[in-house]
């Protein structure tokens, strides 16, 4: 296998990476090792890449330049594990192995075992439980060289009987959680004969998995996300709110990071769902918290996840409550910012993401903007547009042509959604009930026509919300279209509407 030289840029971009901390700690650990007054060309070199203390062409030149680089890359390593040793689990875990094994050699069985017990004790708090098989097979081979082993070999053989249950268990769990997430990409939201199929598949893929089963905070946490994006998936918010609520009483310590970060992206959309628009806006700043704490800010996956969780949810939020401001102030980040992620960000995400500023624009009465986005999204066959969205253009596209008064062209596109909903695969009763009596030859010139028809389509949308069975009467998506058609039938601005609706719903859930 050919071996790659570090290179200048490769230093450079590690040492970059660090903390003011983490460097003064470099030059600190360094200047114990140096004897004499000559200073070693690792450590100017390393100045140089931090401080720009000289000319780094100086260094290119240098016939011993590779060694000199191979050097400092990795006495910087060293000197964050040494640095890192209490504020990584994994980090102390690997420590605490290679202790043992170091006095395990020099015959310090006793001493070993003291290193063992301390490691055990901790790989046991956090789960990690690849860490203890390992630990349990040390403490087979210490049992044969203490005086007085603490424990018999049938009690280790049983513990990791236990711990390989718990972590297939955990294995069999991410991988439905995986499946999850793939038909959350694939569908967006089920229902009808769709939603029957699904619930049969998830019966039969979990038939042997319940909550009480699971026998690690590791399991609990990707069950209750499973079931997170399940509910969600079929409607089922205040379900969904529940397990996410629970999924992130687990804490960070048990998960990996990037897992418990979307988790509580996805306590955001849960919140969103049932009217916690508060709560949902204080998910996205623990996330942003989080990955600052974690000191992964400059992770491309993660910087592109966080907008679009945020400017999304910002525009459904600032949107329902009628908070015009804050709305304008969103869409103009938006709309700075989203030529800097959408090449890096899922194709299925950036489509959500232009939905919600489609959406947004109502609220910010700039039909120009929604008449292009619907274009932009109409004209993606339905294959490449999560189905759920490509699904409701036809019937926003009438909502959109009687705000702007287009009646002769009403019919003909009812007609269209008519058809359209009627070969579609899964049950769009309200649609086509909405479709059907637009499709009809009204007179809108006459107002006690046009806000008879208003009421139908505003009765009709509630009557469908409250299938859903929500403790609120709210449905996320649904909920839009009655703000727009109130918006439309009394001739007020769609943030006014919303305002209103947003005032009695916090009453509602005093």
């Amino acid at each position: 296998m050919k071996r790659n030289n570090y290179t200048i840029d490769d230093l450079a971009k590690l040492i970059k990476a660090l903390s003011g901390a983490e460097k003064r700690h470099f030059s600190l650990l360094s200047a114990t090792f140096i004897k004499g007054e000559k200073e070693p060309l690792y450590l100017k070199l390393f100045q140089s890449l931090a401080y720009g203390n000289s000319d780094l062409s100086d260094f290119e030149i240098l016939p011993e330049i590779t060694p000199v680089k191979k050097r400092l890359f990795q006495n910087v390593l060293k000197s964050l594990r040494i640095y890192h040793h209490e504020k990584s689990v994994e980090i102390k875990l690997q420590h605490y192995l290679s202790d043992i094994e170091i006095l395990y050699g020099l015959n310090l069985s006793k001493q070993s075992y003291y290193i063992f017990q301390n490691a055990y004790d901790l790989a046991l708090i956090n789960e990690k439980f690849t860490f203890l098989l390992q630990l349990l097979e040390w403490e087979k081979k210490l049992n044969m060289v203490l005086d007085k082993p603490f424990r018999s070999i049938e009690t280790i053989a049983g513990q990791e009987k236990h711990v390989l249950n718990q972590l297939m268990q955990v294995m069999d769990l991410e991988n439905l959680f995986s499946k999850m997430k793939s038909l959350k990409r694939q569908y967006g939201q089920v229902r009808g004969a769709e939603k029957d199929k699904l619930v049969k598949e998830v019966a039969r893929l979990t038939k042997n998995i319940s909550y009480e089963k699971c026998i690690s905070q590791k399991a609990k946490f990707y069950y209750n996300f499973t079931y997170t994006i399940y509910n969600w998936i079929t409607y089922n918010h205040d379900a969904a709110y529940k397990c996410s609520k629970e999924m992130l009483q687990t804490g960070i310590k048990d998960i990996h990071p990037g897992d418990y970060i979307d988790g509580i992206l996805e306590h955001s959309t849960s919140c969103i769902q049932i009217g916690a628009f508060s709560e949902s806006l204080e998910m996205l700043e623990l996330a942003k918290h989080v990955i600052k704490q974690l000191r992964l800010e400059q992770v491309p996956v993660l910087a592109n996840k966080l907008f679009f969780y945020t400017i999304g949810y910002c525009l459904v939020i600032y949107n329902y409550t009628g908070n015009k401001e804050q709305l304008l102030l969103t869409i103009q980040r938006a709309e700075e910012e989203i030529k800097l992620h959408e090449n890096n960000m899922p194709k299925e995400a950036m489509l959500v993401l232009t939905a919600n500023l489609m959406n947004a624009y109502v609220g910010a009465g700039n039909m120009r903007m929604v008449d292009e986005l619907w274009n932009n999204l109409f004209q993606k066959s339905s294959k490449s547009v999560r189905r759920s969205i490509y699904d409701d253009l036809r019937m926003f596209r009438l909502f959109y042509l009687l705000q702007n008064k287009a009646y002769s062209v009403i019919p003909s596109m009812a007609l269209s959604a008519q058809r359209y909903y009627t070969n579609a695969p899964i049950d769009f009763r309200l649609e086509l009930n909405i479709a059907s009596l637009l499709i009809r030859d009204h007179d809108y010139t006459k107002a006690a026509v046009r806000n008879k028809i208003f009421d139908t389509i505003k009765n009709l949308i509630s009557n469908h919300i409250k299938l859903f069975q929500n403790n609120i009467d709210f449905q996320e998506h649904y909920t839009f279209y009655i703000i727009w058609i109130e918006s439309i039938k009394h001739h007020k601005p769609f943030h006014e509407m919303a305002a209103a609706w947003y005032h009695h719903l916090k009453r509602k859930m005093k």
